[in-house]
């Protein structure tokens, strides 16, 4: 039975090929909950997936069968299709299936202490081996939590991980990097080859009072450590390895920044060189800690602004500016909004998401915030405040590099002949009058854009702000350049039919969950829709109506039973009293 729990976004990415979309599937796993209410280690656990292959991003309630907490990566392949899942300790396929030689990532004597998953921060990535499309790499920062032994840079390979349940663990825990008294946290950016990798991280010796800066190159069949730093500008190593108060570590999308955040001691800022792997001198930025634990950084998609929450504030830098510090622009200030249990939706940990988007979660909260324009200067960049809320609370993130990421054309590290060759994207906003601004959201260096709004208007602005004739559905296409190839992309932009900006959780399919999918002899159905007495309406492959199941109110949760349908897909469409209706798919497997 373990299938049931495969989330039917497989069947929605079979159909949706976007060129390395390895980062299209968040995930936020909750303990598992008996039936008195407390935490069980028994399956299935329940999660919540933020699919971007659309933005908003449609979120989706679905159990899963391997337990999570803080650590977790999550892979896909180039078109979106989830491959694997790691919490630090095993890896299994997106199933829930233990993958061949896939368990002891970390010994039994760490998992008996937190038997949901390794509970570091930022301790684990997956990235594509370099050249080729089946096989992945799992990056991990393992450290003991009694501090009494030595930290190290780990490498796994899965080797023939085509699509969700195929694959196997060539090698694990393969010791790349051998530290001291701590590593504390390390990230990915592509090498100046446009294929290759960048491992770096910081290794702190108590005893000689010395912090090295380490890049490791990781390619195909190649891994080392390419060069060691020691940097001046940072405090003296303190006494005891807790003393060292690194809590995030990103790269710049384009990846010429390395930036920590220290709550104990600032942001530092380094410039990377993605040919040599050499850091440049130390800027360091004021932080001041919020009022509650947590706080994160993030990079605006164009690699010019920088944003710093402490869960009070979101501080914004202009990384371009010859004086960093002098640009910092407070975009927003915590509103004292609380859950209904009275816990506050701070402004904490963050990532970019490929929408181009800056997301906010805090621990154990379902609210979520989020950065509409982060390319945009000042409070322009739109903070949108616990803007949708997921149907689990957060717990951790698969942090994820730059995947699009292309070669520094010409540089003497261009060694691949890999070029630049642009990708479409675009996001737009909207609200109830007929003016649209549009986002592009293009990868690989476009240099030139060219729009085309489906009813006679044209504009080569990169960011163009369009008005419609009237209310209606119009196909916009947007074409991107450069001197090497051209892309296009075309979507189906609805104009004058909304009120308010659209936001992620408020799309119409993101409130309503439909579980287990596929389902078996049952599905479950959770909604919290806009009126009561509405109806799902269930019609098999042909059009035909199968099942009318009423749902009385506003919010609830029913079980449907699926005695007498034959397996196959299903679409249903839920319609209110004003005939408004939402539609989804699901799949029922006997």
């Amino acid at each position: 039975m373990k299938k049931i729990y495969i989330f039917i976004l497989i069947l929605l990415y079979a159909i949706v090929v976007i060129a390395q979309k390895h980062n299209n599937l968040w995930i936020h796993i909750a303990p598992g909950i008996d039936s008195s209410g407390s935490s069980t280690l028994d399956p299935p656990y329940p999660a919540t997936f933020m699919d971007f292959s659309t933005s908003p991003p449609i979120l989706t309630y679905a159990p899963t069968l391997y337990p999570g907490h803080g650590a977790k990566t999550l892979m896909c392949n180039t078109e979106g299709i989830p491959l694997f899942y790691s919490n630090g300790y095993n890896i299994y396929h997106f199933d829930g299936s233990l993958m061949s030689n896939g368990d002891s990532l970390a010994p039994i004597i760490f998992q008996n202490g937190y038997p949901f998953g390794y509970y570091p921060n930022m301790p684990l990535m997956s990235v594509p081996r370099p050249g080729s499309n089946e096989d992945y790499y799992i990056v991990m920062l393992y450290k003991e939590p009694n501090w009494t032994y030595t930290p190290k840079i780990m490498l796994s390979l899965i080797t023939d991980a085509a699509e969700s349940e195929m694959g196997a663990v060539k090698f694990k825990n393969q010791v790349l990097f051998q530290g001291h008294n701590l590593i504390d946290l390390f990230n990915m950016t592509k090498h100046a080859n446009g294929q290759d990798w960048w491992i770096l991280f910081s290794d702190i010796d108590i005893d000689n009072k010395k912090r090295t800066f380490h890049s490791i190159y990781l390619g195909k069949d190649t891994a080392y450590v390419a060069n060691s730093q020691v940097i001046d500008g940072y405090e003296s190593v303190p006494q005891h390895p807790w003393q060292i108060y690194t809590h995030q570590r990103i790269f710049s999308p384009n990846g010429e920044y390395f930036i920590t955040l220290d709550q104990g001691h600032g942001v530092r800022i380094h410039q990377f060189d993605r040919c040599s792997g050499f850091l440049g001198p130390l800027i360091t930025l004021p932080y001041e800690l919020g009022k509650w634990i947590g706080g994160g950084i993030a990079i605006a998609p164009n690699s010019r602004y920088l944003y710093v929450s402490n869960t009070e504030y979101i501080f914004q830098y202009d990384l371009e500016a010859t004086d960093i510090a002098s640009t910092k622009d407070t975009v927003a200030t915590y509103d004292g909004y609380l859950t209904p249990s009275g816990q506050p939706v701070s402004l904490g940990l963050c990532q970019l998401g490929p929408d181009g988007k800056i997301y906010y979660f805090t621990y154990g909260i379902k609210e979520v915030h989020y950065i509409e324009k982060p390319n945009e200067g000042g409070k322009i960049c739109n903070v949108r405040q616990h803007a949708f809320e997921m149907p689990t609370g957060a717990d951790g993130l698969p942090y994820y590099p730059n995947y699009r990421l292309g070669p520094l054309d010409g540089s003497l590290c261009d060694t691949l002949g890999l070029n630049n060759k642009p990708l479409a994207d675009f996001w737009w906003f909207r609200d109830s009058t007929l003016t649209v601004e549009f986002a592009d959201n293009s990868f690989y260096e476009p240099a030139e854009w060219h729009w085309e709004f489906g009813d006679g208007g044209i504009s080569q602005d990169t960011n163009p702000v369009h008005s419609f004739p009237a209310p209606g559905v119009y196909p916009v296409c947007l074409t991107v350049s450069n001197q090497y190839a051209a892309d296009s992309v075309c979507k189906q932009v609805k104009v004058g039919m909304t009120t308010g900006m659209t936001a992620p959780g408020l799309a119409e399919e993101q409130n309503v969950w439909v579980f287990p999918n596929p389902a078996g002899d049952f599905f479950q159905i959770r909604y919290r829709l806009k009126t009561a007495g509405c109806v799902l309406h269930l019609y098999d492959s042909t059009g035909r109506l199968v099942r009318s199941i009423p749902l009385p109110d506003k919010e609830g949760e029913i079980r449907a039973e699926t005695l007498g349908l034959s397996a196959g897909f299903y679409f249903y469409h839920i319609q209110d009293v004003n005939g408004k209706g939402l539609n989804g798919k699901i799949v029922i497997e006997h």
